[in-house]
């Protein structure tokens, strides 16, 4: 008897172990294809936070241009997250925007009188975006150089920081010296595949910017590559 009660226990106790090593198997499983969901999706997200963020500035942009065709005066703060920028009974912009958590972008003005500049800075989480580029950012912007990607009027975003110019996509074979002052052309995907200068890409929604390259890389047959929609385009592309 002590025999068979042995035998039935070392019988229970090899299919728990089984079992556990497939409930281990399993989870393993489930943890990698987790993670690689996550590693596929994640930089979409991130692309998609970063436009948003491009558009919002870009809004307040065209709002505190707006404000300042009124009083000759940039506003001197910033409105709370989510509320109006209202003078009266005009209102330059609704539901004002904020960072990704709720916090205000960094504001930068000459005086708290009547500022006849400013500067709004916030990080892109894409590094590797080219409007950082195009900005100037790429060494740095802000108050202490400590962001890379903002809006400004009049005035250089990098001002006191170390300075950076964007080069071509594509390189050309006579070796030129960018000027510090020359405009920069920027080009984009349109929908329909073409690569063709925009003046606002980020109102575009434009995934990727090519500076100074009239041929986008020949990337524009690429869909993910093309802009939203054309309400950046130059204006005598319109």
């Amino acid at each position: 008897m002590r025999k068979k009660k042995k035998k039935k226990f070392s019988r229970s106790y090899n299919i728990r172990g089984i079992f556990l090593i497939e409930l281990l198997i399993v989870l393993a499983v489930m943890i990698v294809l987790a993670f690689a969901t996550y590693i596929s999706v994640y930089p979409q997200i991130i692309k998609a936070q970063d436009a948003k963020t491009k558009v919002n500035l870009n809004s307040v942009k065209i709002a505190f241009a707006d404000y300042y065709d009124d009083y000759s005066c940039f506003p001197t703060e910033l409105p709370a997250c989510g509320t109006d920028l209202r003078v009266n009974n005009k209102i330059y912009i609704k539901n004002f925007p904020c960072k990704d958590n709720d916090m205000p972008f960094t504001y930068e003005t000459n005086n708290t009188t009547c500022p006849n500049w400013y500067k709004i800075t916030t990080n892109l989480k894409n590094t590797q975006d080219q409007s950082i580029d195009v900005v100037h950012c790429r060494k740095g912007c802000g108050p202490e150089c400590q962001f890379n990607y903002g809006v400004s009027d009049n005035i250089r975003l990098n001002y006191g920081c170390p300075l950076i110019y964007p080069t071509p996509s594509i390189i050309p074979s006579v070796t030129t010296v960018p000027s510090p002052t020359g405009p920069v052309l920027l080009f984009a995907c349109s929908p329909s595949g073409k690569c063709i200068r925009y003046s606002y890409p980020e109102l575009s929604e434009c995934p990727k910017i090519y500076v100074e390259d009239i041929n986008c890389m020949n990337e524009c047959q690429d869909r993910d590559n093309r802009c939203k929609n054309e309400k950046g385009k130059r204006p005598a592309d319109q």
